[in-house]
């Protein structure tokens, strides 16, 4: 059934689902789109306009988002190159909670570490002390979570080194372990 919004703001009957996979969408598209009937620089208010509803929406619907939804958001928000310091603090808190850590893949948990390398995030103590909070979960090696340095596999390490490096965070303890890992070519 479709949804119709009278008088409401059209992004505020958007489903959880929704926003995360638009926001990913977005990602994608040019940042610089081509005008058919206005001008170029209304079509880019309209995208930057709608960018910004999306991540408002994400903000808001943060805590019905799973660790995928979560490393979505961090990973859209990291390749827009947004300054929401924010955003990143309360995913990287929301993924830390155990009932959402446990459920956090290898490659949401690379993807939402390369996220913080790329993230805006003008404080590199609230910076590094994110990452330490995420590197932390990982070598705690508790078998009821999904992450477990066994279990990355090239990309994963590739992203995780990128964010790690990037964040001042390459003394990290998950570095070592990671690169002491077998990788088998895949």
């Amino acid at each position: 059934a479709r949804h119709r919004s009278r008088g409401r703001d059209p992004l505020s009957a958007l489903m959880v689902s929704h926003v995360t996979l638009a926001l990913n969408k977005m990602t994608k598209l040019p940042q610089h789109p081509q005008p058919k009937h206005r001008s170029p620089q209304q079509l880019k208010r309209d995208f930057f306009e709608a960018v910004n509803g999306l991540f408002d929406r994400a903000h808001a619907l943060l805590l019905h988002l799973n660790s995928r939804g979560l490393a979505t958001v961090a990973h859209a928000a990291a390749t827009m190159k947004r300054n929401d310091t924010a955003l990143y603090e309360s995913v990287v808190a929301r993924v830390c909670e155990p009932s959402m850590f446990c459920n956090l893949t290898t490659q949401g948990f690379s993807n939402l570490v390369w996220s913080l390398g790329k993230a805006r995030v003008e404080n590199a103590t609230v910076l590094r002390s994110m990452v330490s909070s995420l590197t932390g979960m990982v070598l705690k090696d508790d078998p009821q979570n999904e992450i477990q340095v066994s279990r990355f596999n090239v990309m994963d390490i590739s992203n995780t080194l990128t964010g790690l490096g990037s964040t001042s965070s390459a003394h990290d303890p998950l570095v070592d372990r990671l690169l002491k890992r077998p990788v088998e070519p895949e």
